[in-house]
């Protein structure tokens, strides 16, 4: 096991768990957070055949080789969009992505066209151990170099296009809007995403020019991609607040619960009424959901009690988990505010008011306890009020 593929394994379940949380967690569900597990799940599985193939684990099972060739041309699309979705709350996919679509499937049906040939033959072509001479085995190649020049284009225009946008966006933002924080990992998710590339193009270039020494750049290289992948992992999972739409600390709010739900619980059944009681009065009376920087630990400590005991208690009690009892009170006072035909705030003004710190979290929390947009409920409440006038 050489000191490369090592650190790459520990990067892949560094990076596995960051994808991982962003899917598992409902609540934390949006374009922006589907867009980067996926970038996140592509790299990450890309990387751990990369590892097999260092430590001879495909000899047993050579059909394996390349399975996770057609997720590459998925790198760039998916960066793309996670920056784009960022930077718009109200992205939505629409005809002007056609390049995008194009460029994927051209990639994915060359991933497939080299998953076609037989296993032995692509395992021979990956570890780079194929005879030369051999006709099916360089048309093979050159199908496998499709792929690679697709994603290498792609992820490039993905990152000169989203650096272009967040340069233009920094110079407009505010330092008090919302958006500022996440600014700070868009910058260090494509500073981190260009190291990569780099270290990519690095090896592709050494497979293809003659009389450079393939072995030291690609070895070169892989310790420049780890450590990138590192970075974005690390980045990720300290500064969560940034990366994602609501605020504290990501890891706690998922950990906590999940501890507290299924551990047995320490709490007597009248301690279990006595905290409920605390957090429904530090929640209803205090409206301690309006501080945006509200987290489950944040919480427990204010009622005096931990994280675990309070997920439970809300999950037990109250029949849901910290981020849905949150949004569903931030919601419920948008509605009040919204229903106030004397409330002129900007939609802006109200969601920060609440406790929400993203347009796009406010706009889905709102949706999903509603059915109705933030935007279609105060026109509705407009319309009502100017009807009950009128009669």
């Amino acid at each position: 096991m050489d000191v490369v593929a090592a650190l790459l394994l520990v990067g892949l379940g560094q990076g596995l768990l960051l994808a991982g949380l962003l899917l598992l967690r409902r609540d934390l569900r949006g374009a922006s957070t589907l867009f980067l597990a996926g970038l996140i799940a592509a790299v990450t599985l890309s990387g751990l055949e990369d590892a097999a193939l260092r430590f001879g684990w495909l000899a047993t099972g050579p059909a394996l080789a390349g399975m996770t060739l057609p997720l590459l041309p998925f790198i760039g699309p998916c960066l793309r969009g996670h920056c784009e979705a960022v930077l718009d709350a109200d992205w939505r996919l629409d005809r002007r992505y056609w390049p995008w679509a194009v460029s994927t499937g051209i990639g994915v049906v060359f991933a497939l066209l080299f998953l076609a040939q037989p296993a032995e033959l692509r395992l021979a072509i990956l570890a780079d151990t194929a005879e030369p001479e051999d006709a099916g085995a360089a048309l093979a190649v050159l199908v496998l170099l499709v792929v690679y020049l697709v994603t290498a284009l792609s992820v490039a225009v993905a990152l000169v296009t989203s650096y272009r946008d967040l340069r233009g966006r920094t110079l407009s933002v505010e330092i008090n809007d919302p958006l500022a924080a996440r600014l700070v990992w868009l910058r260090g998710l494509i500073a981190l995403s260009g190291l990569a590339w780099l270290g990519y193009a690095a090896s592709l270039l050494a497979g293809l020019v003659p009389g450079l020494p393939a072995a030291t750049v690609q070895s070169v290289s892989s310790v420049v991609q780890v450590a990138s992948l590192y970075g974005i992992g690390l980045l990720g999972l300290v500064q969560p607040d940034r990366m994602l739409p609501p605020p504290g600390q990501m890891v706690a709010a998922v950990l906590a619960p999940v501890t507290g739900k299924y551990g047995r619980s320490a709490l007597a059944p009248e301690d279990r009424a006595r905290l409920a009681q605390a957090i429904e009065r530090a929640m209803q009376r205090e409206r301690l959901y309006r501080d945006p920087m509200l987290s489950l630990p944040r919480l427990a400590s204010a009622v005096g009690s931990n994280a675990n005991d309070v997920s439970q208690v809300l999950n037990a009690h109250f029949g849901m988990g910290y981020h849905d009892y949150v949004a569903r009170l931030r919601v419920a006072e948008a509605q009040r505010i919204l229903n106030d035909p004397d409330r002129t705030e900007t939609l802006l003004e109200i969601l920060l008011e609440v406790g929400f710190n993203s347009k796009s979290v406010f706009n889905a929390a709102f949706k999903r306890e509603t059915g109705l947009t933030p935007s279609e409920f105060r026109r509705r409440a407009l319309a009502t009020h100017a009807s009950d006038g009128a009669a």
